[in-house]
């Protein structure tokens, strides 16, 4: 990719990243070597973590996302989340939460009970 400069198209590496997600090593090689990411490949990386076998990276990048002071959508907070339920880390599911309605991002009542159904199948 670096002698086509593929490595400078964002939808180009958008579908690498999706395509490498069950590879989370691989496709987190890739992530790493972008230079502005953006929403949608931050995205993926916490989806890809979120189903991972140790789902705590999710949260890493989440938090770099939030750094880098780009706009969440709900794809952000519902992929976050459900690593915290796979943890069942609900300390960090309520911050997340709290992240979600001093955004303004309010999810819809039905998204909320389904995000909290995750804890209990966790568990089991």
């Amino acid at each position: 990719m670096v002698k086509t400069g593929l490595d400078c198209v964002p939808f180009t590496l958008s579908k690498l990243l999706v395509s490498s997600i069950h590879d989370i090593q691989y496709a987190a090689s890739i992530f790493n070597h972008i230079q502005t990411p953006n929403l949608f490949m931050f995205n993926t990386m916490v989806r890809g973590y979120s189903i991972s076998d140790d789902p705590t990276h999710a949260f890493r990048v989440f938090n770099n996302l939030r750094a880098q002071n780009i706009t969440l959508d709900q794809f952000s907070f519902i992929t976050t989340l459900k690593a915290c339920a796979r943890e069942l880390a609900i300390g960090t599911g309520q911050g997340i939460h709290g992240i979600v309605v001093r955004s303004g991002h309010g999810m819809k009542m039905e998204d909320a009970h389904k995000l909290f159904d995750e804890f209990p199948k966790e568990m089991t």
